[in-house]
């Protein structure tokens, strides 16, 4: 049995799992290990990368990278 070849989507989403709202998209395929931090500058504040998951594809559409955050209404921890 021959296994299903998917293509990667070139973009990564950022997803603030807790709250269920994708908080942003990155052009290109990024991964970053759990305990990673984002900085999001506009807001002053940060997430961190709590898992990694790969958003599987149906039919012809590419398959996802997606990377699970929690996100902090403070700034980053100096």
């Amino acid at each position: 049995m021959d296994s299903p070849l998917v293509s990667l989507a070139p973009h990564t989403v950022v997803y603030d799992h807790k709250l269920k709202v994708v908080i942003m998209r990155l052009h290109g395929v990024v991964t970053l290990p759990i305990g990673a931090q984002i900085e999001l500058v506009e807001t002053k504040s940060y997430a961190r990368v709590t898992g990694l998951r790969l958003l599987a594809s149906v039919g012809d559409a590419p398959a996802t990278l997606c990377l699970d955050v929690e996100a902090f209404d403070a700034p980053l921890p100096t």
